[in-house]
């Protein structure tokens, strides 16, 4: 009984594993079988009990009678008791007979006795028969189920009144013994318990086999249906089974499923059309500002053309007239120099004209310390730059980039420059140059002023500058940005509170599936 209490009360503690639903129903109903069918056993047995009871008293009551007939009409009150002791126990041999006493009008008792009990004759019994003539029964019993915590003798005790020949009255009484009763019952009780637990192990199956067909089966299908939407299956049915409410339950399942589908293709159709209207935007103000670009720097191109053009094409005149003269080596070696600046003034032009056009020249393997050194070598030969500033440090194999080398070397040499103007005097410019198997990382630092947080972001817009209307316009850091990023690099720049600056060119290396654009 007590773990049967702990069995109960452990059921509605969370954290016990609870049962499943078919486990649950069978527990309940087996619990519910057994209760009813135990009961109806109890019931059973009393009945049967009390139906053999009351044919075994009918009997011997009719036997007493007939006893009585017999004592009173053949018997004088001499060879009574020699009766009762002699025939009476074989007279009531199917009735259990364990006491019999006869008393007459005189008050004479006649009695014989073959059980072990105290009180023999019932003297208050036998007197009220005598006096009143009428019969008297009383029945002493315990069933089956009361005497397991009671024990006691089970009898019965019949006393009836009779008159003889001569007209006297004489009464009689005897006991029977109801114990065989009792064992008959307590021999039925093991049939008993096998009906019960047969009728009830059927009635279990059965009723959990109906039970997962109506009921646990199509929840365990619309379980799994649920788990098939949370997983991302939207318009999943399930199969319509079950009693009424469960086939209800499944049709308003099927219907949400198909409203949830119906949902999320219009969200995706909706998302759709706002990712392409957000395509489009983007790409229009793309072109707006490229269109916005390309105007304002065709406007300045065609100044810096009319301006640069005539003196340049002096300038080229003027060193063709020169070359004709006889020179010593070391003149031709600057006239060449002289020519090769004249030339890349030129392309500095043309590039800022062609900037809107696409580029025609074909990006090739560039190597990356032949052109550093080529830029220093031109800011040195023009006095902008002192070596003794320069600290190069270029790490060993370094990668190859696919960029054209001219645009390359006009980037370094923008960010030189920008990194001299902004220096301190006499304070060296770092350039580091490192690679690994995806990227090339580029850095030069210098030192001077920081640049505050809110102007690192405006560096590369197109005439942003700091400098004084006569030192610069603002396109170097743009130029050097848009050849950076056609070139599938990116460019940095950090500005620390010490006045540290540096300007980091970040290339992936050539065949490398895992480089950052």
């Amino acid at each position: 009984m007590i773990q049967l209490f702990s069995l109960f009360h452990s059921l509605g503690d969370p954290s016990v594993k609870r049962l499943g639903l078919r486990s649950e129903i069978v527990l309940q109903l087996s619990l519910l079988m057994a209760a009813a069918i135990i009961f109806s056993g109890i019931l059973i047995m009393k009945f049967a009990e009390r139906e053999l009871l009351n044919q075994r008293i009918q009997q011997s009551r009719s036997l007493l009678t007939l006893f009585s007939q017999t004592v009173n009409n053949q018997l004088s009150p001499l060879q009574i008791g020699q009766k009762l002791r002699e025939q009476g126990r074989e007279f009531f041999k199917e009735s259990h007979l364990e006491a019999i006493a006869v008393i007459n009008s005189e008050r004479q008792v006649f009695s014989a006795r073959f059980g072990k009990f105290k009180e023999w004759p019932v003297q208050q019994e036998l007197n009220r028969a005598l006096l009143t003539h009428e019969p008297s029964l009383r029945v002493e019993y315990q069933g089956l189920w009361e005497n397991l915590f009671n024990k006691q003798d089970d009898f019965f005790l019949l006393t009836d009144w009779t008159g003889n020949a001569q007209g006297k009255s004489q009464v009689i009484q005897a006991r029977f013994s109801l114990a065989d009763i009792k064992g008959r019952a307590f021999h039925a009780r093991g049939y008993l318990l096998v009906y019960i637990l047969l009728f009830g192990l059927i009635l279990i199956l059965f009723g959990s086999s109906l039970l997962n067909k109506g009921i646990v089966k199509p929840i365990t299908l619309l379980q799994s249906a649920t788990e098939q939407i949370s997983s991302g299956n939207l318009g999943h049915h399930v199969q319509i089974q079950g009693p009424k409410e469960i086939s209800a339950l499944a049709d308003a399942f099927n219907r949400m499923s198909d409203a949830l589908h119906d949902s999320h293709q219009k969200e995706k159709k909706h998302i759709a059309a706002l990712e392409q209207a957000n395509h489009e935007l983007h790409k229009t103000r793309t072109e707006l500002i490229q269109a916005a670009k390309m105007a304002s720097i065709g406007h300045l191109a065609a100044g810096m053309a009319h301006e640069i053009g005539n003196p340049l094409g002096a300038l080229t005149g003027y060193l063709d007239l020169i070359e004709q003269s006889p020179l010593s080596p070391a003149d031709q070696d600057l006239i060449k120099a002289a020519r090769a600046e004249s030339a890349r003034i030129d392309r500095l032009v043309r590039d800022l004209l062609d900037y809107a056009r696409p580029e025609n020249e074909l990006p090739t393997l560039t190597d990356i310390p032949e052109t550093l050194e080529s830029s220093l070598r031109i800011l040195t030969q023009q006095g902008v730059l002192q070596e003794t500033r320069i600290k190069l440090e270029c790490a060993e194999a370094l990668p190859k980039i696919r960029i054209s080398a001219n645009r390359l070397q006009q980037v370094f040499i923008n960010l030189l420059q920008n990194a001299l103007d902004a220096s301190l005097p006499d304070t060296p410019i770092e350039i580091l140059a490192n690679g690994s198997r995806h990227e090339v990382r580029i850095q030069i630092i210098n030192q001077g002023e920081q640049i505050p947080p809110e102007q690192l972001t405006a560096l590369f817009d197109p005439f942003y500058t700091t400098k004084a209307p006569d030192k610069g316009r603002g396109l170097g850091l743009f130029v050097c940005h848009n050849i950076v990023t056609d070139a599938g690099g990116r460019i940095q720049v950090t500005s620390s509170p010490a006045g540290q600056t540096c300007f980091s060119l970040i290339f992936s290396v050539v065949g490398d599936d895992h480089a950052t654009a």
